[in-house]
């Protein structure tokens, strides 16, 4: 894997291919699994498979980048799989490797992803280079100051650090750090768990000149040059409910973030001051591990 430093922001980058619609179409196929399953996911207390292997149908509404006024809407079925190992586990929460696991706190090492976006198809974006798939990944610390006797409740805070990396191939360019700190309530409502949350989002200058800068060779009359600033993205509030089945698992999640009195919300390219989220997944598993094991609350970010 080649990891390549892009150009310094605020200067004129020369322009990167666009992938085929091929390229295109599976990338964001991906994506999509990887922005349901980390837009929610409830889950604790009981014995359940080591792994499973199921597939099903999913959907996500999601803007086009925080602050854009036009949204991805994708459907499909994918492929999913859940592994509840004791150092690393892939669930609805996303990937993730831990380094302590106690009680009342983690650190782990977890991972993201963000749809790419052709700008030909976004308004305020047209005549720019694309966005790229972008890959997060970072410690994060978590601690649990309070649960209830049977673990059905529960309080939790997070407080994550991410490096950002755009993907265009097999090559990656650096794009800044970003954080998330929030706080996240665990709930039960008869067989459904659900979760709600609130977190604040920070980046620093890199992370948001990646989607905000306008250098001056794309600035129009409309579109004037513009080179973002570090500080505070957005905030974000997300509900999420699951049902855990035999061999079947419902999901589905809503999520506003709003943009007002963030460090960029002048670029002009932020149309809109809040932008609403939404996404579902129903999956069969056809395989699953006859080894048993504890699970653990889990909510993504």
């Amino acid at each position: 894997m080649n990891l390549s430093v892009r150009s310094s922001p605020g200067l004129p980058c020369s322009r990167t291919p666009r992938p085929g619609p091929a390229a295109t179409g599976a990338s964001r196929l991906l994506v999509l699994l990887a922005l349901v399953v980390a837009g929610h996911g409830v889950a604790w207390g009981d014995e359940l498979p080591l792994y499973e292997l199921g597939i099903g149908p999913a959907g996500i509404s999601t803007p086009h980048y925080l602050g854009a006024n036009q949204n991805h809407n994708l459907l499909g079925p994918i492929p999913y799989l859940v592994y509840r190992g004791e150092h690393l586990r892939i669930d609805r929460s996303g990937v993730k490797t831990f380094l302590v696991d106690e009680e009342r706190f983690d650190l782990n090492i977890s991972a993201g992803a963000s749809l790419p976006v052709d700008s030909d198809d976004n308004r305020a974006r047209r005549g720019m280079d694309d966005l790229d798939l972008l890959l997060e990944i970072g410690p994060t610390l978590r601690y649990t100051p309070w649960q209830s006797a049977d673990g059905a409740r529960q309080l939790r805070l997070d407080l994550p650090l991410r490096g950002a990396f755009s993907a265009d191939g097999l090559d990656l360019d650096y794009q800044g750090l970003a954080s998330s700190p929030g706080v996240t309530y665990f709930g039960a409502l008869g067989e459904w768990r659900w979760a709600a949350s609130y977190a604040a989002l920070f980046g620093d200058r890199r992370y948001h000149g990646y989607v905000y800068d306008v250098e001056v060779a794309d600035a129009t009359a409309w579109r004037p040059a513009y080179r973002a600033s570090a500080g505070y993205t957005a905030s974000r509030v997300t509900l999420s409910a699951t049902r855990h089945y035999r061999h079947w698992y419902l999901g589905g999640y809503l999520r506003y973030h709003s943009l007002h009195g963030a460090a960029n919300d002048d670029s002009p390219l932020v149309r809109s001051q809040g932008n609403l989220s939404a996404g579902f997944l129903a999956i069969w598993f056809f395989k699953q591990s006859e080894a048993r094991v504890s699970r653990h609350p889990e909510v993504g970010f």
